[in-house]
């Protein structure tokens, strides 16, 4: 980061000499910066890459994945944000939409294909999900056609639900899919319960006990040695209680959906599979809606928190020679594109990420 911060301090009076010299009717200011930035990064960022490497692929390939998101983000809210190009059902809206799109590519990618999502986030969502993996294999290996409804059938995985069952001790025939015609959603609610109504409200009261231990421990924080004492106790506590009704409600409107479509569908409409393969999709589009209980600033940064990672389930993590060379052009360009707002017009920056660009180069 240093030599990147002095390259570009460098390269800028250079770059903007160059530019004045064109007399062209430019942003000076902006693009001399963008030119340096982008400059210094293409001559630092590979070699930064291949060290971060030897450690962690995604640790590179996840800041441009950020600063790609970022950047996108502040070109649209600079150029964009007018009643000609803003639809009206977004203005004001804008983070819940992306937040609802970033959940679903995220969720999804989830339940069916876990190795597209980075492998430290996948752990986080797998440890705050508290849902049994075996739940989750079973929908997967639905869809790959190795597990499927039928008296029949001798697929690889079609016992996996009954080996479920005898794990938690439980009667085998109700993981026993050659039997069931459709598979209880007792099994998927991890035995806790039959009912589905009562499923949501012990989903809900452990995913709040989960979040209220997380997020009062970041706030304390923040209230001790951030803030140095500054502020009120109280408003600290809402905050941590808005926080953690909202996670809580994002894993419980999930099985809302979710079982709701696998029991309430038209019953001559398509098997049994084609519901229980369309409701992880239904809940993924759910579980977003919960970041309404957030206000304004909070869902902001969490949209451009989840963008990247949804971004990041369509990208080849693969670190071969053609794609560490769009990583670095991704990440310059981006980077670049960022520098030169953070330096001729910081208010369009949002989020922390914005203010810590904007501190880092005054």
């Amino acid at each position: 980061m240093a030599k990147l911060v002095a390259l570009m301090n460098a390269f800028t009076p250079l770059c903007q000499e160059l530019l004045l010299s064109t007399n062209a009717k430019l942003n000076v200011s902006f693009w001399s910066t963008f030119s340096s930035a982008l400059i210094a990064s293409f001559l630092t960022f590979p070699t930064f890459q291949i060290e971060k490497l030897k450690i962690d692929r995604h640790y590179t390939l996840d800041w441009t994945l950020i600063l790609i998101t970022r950047a996108l983000d502040t070109i649209i809210s600079s150029n964009f944000n007018t009643k000609k190009f803003v639809p009206e059902i977004l203005k004001g809206n804008g983070d819940v939409v992306v937040f609802i799109i970033s959940c679903f590519f995220i969720m999804v990618a989830w339940t069916f294909e876990p190795e597209k999502i980075d492998p430290g986030y996948l752990k986080w969502i797998n440890d705050a999900s508290m849902i049994d993996q075996e739940v989750v294999d079973g929908v997967r290996y639905m869809k790959e056609g190795t597990l499927d409804y039928s008296p029949t059938s001798k697929l690889e995985n079609q016992n996996h639900y009954v080996n479920y069952c005898l794990s938690k001790k439980q009667d085998p025939r109700l993981g026993d899919l050659t039997i069931q015609e459709k598979l209880p959603c007792y099994v998927l609610h991890q035995f806790q319960t039959k009912s589905c109504k009562t499923h949501a409200i012990l989903r809900f009261i452990k995913e709040f006990k989960f979040s209220f231990k997380l997020y009062s421990s970041l706030n304390l924080f923040m209230f001790v040695f951030i803030k140095g004492f500054k502020g009120k106790p109280l408003k600290l506590l809402t905050k941590t209680i808005r926080s953690s009704v909202f996670l809580a409600s994002f894993t419980t409107l999930y099985w809302i959906a979710y079982c709701f479509i696998r029991n309430n569908h038209p019953k001559n409409m398509f098997n049994q599979k084609f519901w229980d393969l369309l409701a992880p999709y239904f809940g993924s589009i759910a579980c977003g809606f919960s970041v309404l209980i957030e206000k304004s600033n909070r869902r902001n940064e969490l949209s451009l928190f989840l963008a990247p990672k949804a971004l990041g389930t369509f990208v080849d993590s693969t670190p071969s020679d053609r794609n560490l060379n769009i990583e670095i052009i991704a990440f310059s360009l981006s980077f670049a594109t960022l520098i030169a707002y953070a330096r001729s017009n910081p208010t369009k920056l949002r989020g922390l990420v914005g203010k810590g660009l904007s501190y880092m180069i005054q």
